[in-house]
């Protein structure tokens, strides 16, 4: 059964899928047929996955703890990164607790990655961006309450990148370390579902 996907991954195509109960992250291209290039439950299946001529990135789900005689363990989430065939390393660090709003919480650009990281101790949601090819250290463009409706969707090209902020999306620029502008979509204190990307001179399609 088909999950996500399929999406470009450079001159490779990725897809997510499940066979037997059990989730694999697959990646084809013209040379090599299609390969498998991660399986395990683990795999988030219901969450959206990222690729780019580089990279792949994608979300795992899996029991916090070993969950003692009577006792359910909560779930524990992460997101890793890598290049298309692997290995994997951890992008987005593990938490325990799970904002349903939220789509599509990675991007990437090249070697840039884009992300949003929710804090569950403080009930912030941040957007992040690090530049894996230089193995940078994570930037935080914006820190948002949870409750304000901010961050529930990124995107990223070139310089720029955008969030959903309620029934806005701020484009924001990252190498000039400012806001480049915020387009309304709908009224204030309306809800508006959208989805939304940005091209690499900061243009808007929603």
């Amino acid at each position: 059964m088909l999950w996500q996907g399929p999406l470009l991954a450079g001159e490779a195509v990725a897809w997510a899928e499940q066979s037997s109960g059990t989730g694999s992250l697959h990646l084809w291209s013209a040379g090599r047929g299609d390969r498998i290039v991660y399986r395990s439950d683990s795999l988030a299946l219901g969450r959206p996955f990222t690729a780019s001529r580089t990279l792949l990135a994608f979300e795992r789900s899996y029991p916090s703890c070993p969950p003692p005689p009577g006792h359910v363990c909560p779930d524990g989430a992460d997101a890793v990164i890598g290049p298309p065939t692997g290995p994997f390393r951890i992008l987005v660090r593990p938490r325990t607790c799970f904002l349903p709003m939220i789509g599509n919480a990675l991007a990437l650009d090249g070697g840039i990655a884009a992300y949003l990281e929710l804090d569950c101790m403080r009930q912030r949601l941040r957007v992040v961006v690090r530049n894996i090819a230089h193995d940078g250290r994570p930037r935080v463009l914006h820190d948002a309450a949870l409750s304000g409706g901010c961050c529930r969707d990124i995107a990223i090209a070139g310089r720029y990148v955008a969030w959903s902020d309620a029934t806005d999306v701020v484009v924001y620029d990252r190498l000039a370390h400012r806001r480049a502008y915020r387009a309304r979509i709908g009224q204030v204190g309306s809800h508006v579902d959208f989805g939304f990307d940005v091209d690499e001179d900061g243009k808007l399609a929603v």
